[in-house]
């Protein structure tokens, strides 16, 4: 019930800046998805609910701040796009989530590798995985 509030808040706030979502995001997104969220970062930015979520992401934050400096990524000016991707069953087995944007992959690389997270190419794409994790979240890095 709160993810379909969220996300009907979402649309409803971005419903000026959606536009159709990045083709190659899209190509990204794994064959059984049944549910997709989007939205146009860049764009978001310019509205009020955009300059409201970016100003809950204080700059005084010291877990954001720990982040930044570790991977060399701020969510706040690094993310131009983002896509949700998920198979809808209720326990959520299945999701992705995809950003286009600027990424120093070696940066964040090396603090995932710190974290013990397990690295690999494939296809000349970096995986990044969680080996705890039963689930599992991936991150992959590719040049579009």
């Amino acid at each position: 019930m709160k993810a379909q509030i969220l996300t009907l808040t979402l649309f409803t706030a971005f419903s000026g800046v959606l536009s159709a979502a990045d083709p190659q995001l899209l190509n990204l997104v794994m064959p059984d998805a049944k549910v997709l969220a989007g939205v146009n970062v860049e764009q978001a930015k310019g509205t009020q609910f955009g300059q409201f979520v970016l100003n809950q992401m204080q700059t005084q934050d010291t877990e954001l701040q720990k982040l930044v400096t570790m991977t060399g990524f701020d969510p706040r000016r690094d993310v131009r796009e983002l896509l949700v991707a998920s198979d809808g069953t209720p326990q959520g087995k299945t999701g992705l989530a995809l950003a286009k944007g600027t990424f120093n992959v070696s940066m964040i690389t090396a603090a995932a590798t710190l974290q013990g997270v397990i690295t690999e190419v494939y296809g000349g794409v970096t995986i990044l995985e969680e080996p705890k994790q039963q689930a599992g979240w991936h991150f992959w890095t590719r040049a579009l």
